[in-house]
């Protein structure tokens, strides 16, 4: 090409480098000017020549300095590497000044748009940040279900965090309920405000395309949440709220849906990555082995419960067996001692020293009798006499007692309920309420105030006793109706007054709660089955003597007697004697049922043991009777009722004496049951052998 063709190829020349994003600096030997080709691109004009300080105020005052410097060392380097900001067009570019010195003196540089490249490093950056805070989330929400906090806890701390990570105003946790129908917001965070804002609902009748994508999809994704054609049901909820955009991630276990993490993006509409849809899933991921690892733990948690409530039940029931079992050795062996400390308290009233003496030993009889009484009832085997009782007349008859009892420093408040009749046992009632009462004294030392109430509330009575002492702390609750279980100590308490308490209620058909605190007392709230007659008398139990004269009337009939212990029987049959009845006694069914035979006279009554060697009492009674219509019949056992219910003798129409029993009781019964206009029915259950 000839010089004429300079002008031409000088023009090719700049066109390429245009083209090529770059432009060429020369400096001269100084540094101090430099002429600019393809200036325009950055835009300088084209071949100009420029002096450092034009350079310098046209470079962003941020990199002035960096710029100033690369000059300030080109003529001793004899390079320039250096990258800088300028505004061009309204738009801020990136250069970068690269070169080197020719053989002539002068430096030549080309200079480079890199703007893109420094936002795509920019960008890049920020999305490695952007997944290395997501990363962290979904640790720090596995670390928390390490921890085992609670579920809402975990939650809502991991709320915090994606909305963090995911740039986002809200995230909420959705729970499906069992049905499939509706969603429930377990926790939602507002990361401007701060707020959890739980309770909301999502129903499927209202969005029915939402919960088919949810049921479907891995994401639901919508960039205009308002007119998104999956979200759009739920416009009016995201207008009030000013969500634009939604990432909603499913939550499965086992390929079930069990619920939805919501990302709610507040502002402008917003266009989800595949990054970010991804992360999403992950989350709901993550979400979902903490439901399932809570679920799992409740699980668990019930399993032991199970298992602790199990092995209660057998250690109870163990314990029942050896109570059952204890209780009828006992009983025999109490009834023979309370029966002659009566029968020589009779003799003995004209000789106090002496009298004083029997006494002691009635007196310890019937502790005795109450400690088994006790061991019985919180067995759930004692044998209850049900009756209509008002319920205020049986709480103030205890209160009599219970004045005795307490220390003065104690006040006893009531509020009764008046015609509240319940279904209960006088003596077993009582001992509930005395048991209550004492528990109290023991967490008053001193001093407070004991309030009993009665209310009637539907088909149930309800008696609370609550007390103002030192309370009970959160792990101590659980545990009071355990039998043996104590907070007194071995000098003082045996663990079985609550526990008896609690069986005593049980067999009523009842009900006991307690609420305590440390410094704020205790209170237990009893439910009984209401009575459905009017209510009975409860009278203290009769002495031998006005015994004595009730049976006056009926002292020439003849009674048989059949117990297997020697030493019950040969006291019944001497008290009975002496009180002029005619006795007939045997030791066993078979004998007795030849002695019927064989007596000429009439038999007015059979007072039998029930379980007996060969045959039990009840089908004994059965054979006597079928011989001896109008012949009547008391029962007498030591037995709970676990042995007794299977032989027919505890329904309302037999009358059961219960060993141990004193004179007093024997000789009120039998004349009670001999005064009656009808002999006891049969009952329609039939007798079991044991």
């Amino acid at each position: 090409m000839s010089d004429s063709d300079e002008p031409a190829r000088a023009h090719v020349h700049a066109i390429a480098l245009a083209a090529a994003g770059v432009s060429v600096w020369v400096w001269d030997v100084q540094g101090a000017t430099c002429q600019v080709s393809g200036g325009a691109l950055v835009g300088w004009p084209t071949d100009e020549r420029i002096g450092a300080d034009d350079l310098l105020a046209r470079v962003a005052s941020d990199d002035r300095e960096a710029v100033r410097r690369a000059l300030r060392e080109l003529p001793a380097r004899g390079r320039i590497d250096v990258r800088f900001r300028v505004a061009h067009e309204g738009v801020e570019r990136w250069l970068e000044l690269r070169g080197w010195r020719e053989p002539g003196g002068c430096v030549v540089a080309a200079c480079t748009d890199v703007s893109d490249d420094v936002r795509a490093r920019e960008v890049e950056l920020r999305r490695r940040q952007i997944v290395i805070r997501q990363n962290q989330a979904l640790r720090r929400m596995a670390g928390r279900l390490v921890e085992g906090t609670d579920l809402g806890t975990i939650l809502t701390a991991s709320c915090t965090d994606i909305a963090h990570a995911l740039e986002v105003a809200r995230v909420g946790v959705w729970i499906l309920d069992d049905d499939e129908t509706t969603l429930r917001c377990l926790t939602r965070v507002d990361n401007g405000a701060g707020l959890v804002v739980p309770g909301e609902v999502i129903e499927a009748a209202v969005c029915p395309r939402y919960f088919e994508a949810v049921r479907r999809d891995r994401a639901i994704v919508a960039d205009d949440a308002v007119r998104d054609r999956l979200t759009s049901e739920r416009a009016p909820s995201f207008v009030a709220s000013g969500v634009a955009s939604v990432l909603d991630a499913p939550c499965r276990i086992g390929g079930r849906v069990v619920g939805v993490v919501c990302h709610e993006h507040v502002g402008e509409v917003r266009s989800w990555t595949l990054e970010e849809q991804a992360f999403a899933g992950s989350v709901a991921d993550q979400v979902s082995l903490v439901l399932e690892g809570f679920r799992r733990r409740q699980v668990e948690e019930v399993q032991v419960t199970l298992e602790d409530s199990l092995r209660q039940a057998q250690k109870m029931e163990a314990i029942g067996l050896l109570a059952g079992g204890v209780a009828h050795d006992l009983n025999n062996l109490l009834t023979p001692v309370l029966m002659c400390g009566e029968m020589l308290q009779e003799d003995l009233r004209e000789q106090p020293a002496q009298y004083e003496l029997v006494e002691s030993i009635v007196t310890a009889a019937l502790d005795a009798r109450s400690l088994v009484a006790q061991l019985l009832a919180f067995s759930r085997k004692q044998v209850l006499e049900l009756r209509d009782l008002d319920a205020a007349e049986e709480v103030r008859r205890t209160v009599k007692l219970l004045r005795r009892t307490l220390p003065e420093t104690i006040t006893i408040e009531l509020a009764l309920e008046t015609g509240v009749v319940v279904r209960a046992d006088s003596m077993q009632l009582q001992q509930v309420l005395l048991n209550l009462a004492i528990n109290a004294r023991d967490a008053m030392p001193g001093g407070g105030t004991l309030n009993i109430a009665v209310t009637g509330q539907a088909d149930v009575a309800c008696i609370v006793v609550e007390d103002t002492g030192c309370g009970m702390d959160e792990e101590t609750v659980p545990h009071i109706f355990e039998p043996f279980f104590t907070t007194k100590g071995l000098a003082r308490g045996t663990g079985l007054g609550l526990s008896t308490v609690y069986g005593i209620i049980q067999q009523h058909d009842g009900t006991i709660t307690v609420s305590s605190a440390v410094g704020k007392g205790t209170r237990f709230e009893i439910r009984l089955p209401v009575g459905g007659g009017a209510p009975s008398k409860s009278g203290e139990l009769r002495s031998i003597s006005s015994a004595t004269a009730a049976a006056a009337a009926r002292a020439s009939q003849t009674i048989l007697v059949v117990e297997d212990e020697p030493a019950v029987r040969g006291l019944v049959v001497r008290l009975l004697g002496r009180e002029g009845y005619r006795v007939l006694n045997a030791p066993g069914p078979d004998e007795a049922i030849h002695l019927a035979a064989a007596h000429a006279g009439d038999i007015a009554l059979v007072l039998t043991d029930v379980v007996m060697p060969g045959m039990n009492g009840r089908r004994m009674f059965d054979e006597i009777r079928a011989a001896r219509p109008g012949t009547r019949v008391i029962y007498m056992s030591g037995y709970d009722q676990d042995v007794l219910a299977p032989q027919g003798v505890l329904a309302s129409s037999v009358r059961l004496l219960r060993k141990p029993f004193t004179a007093a009781d024997l000789l009120r019964t039998v004349a009670d049951v001999l005064r009656a206009e009808n002999p006891a029915s049969p009952v329609d259950k039939p007798p079991v052998a044991l």
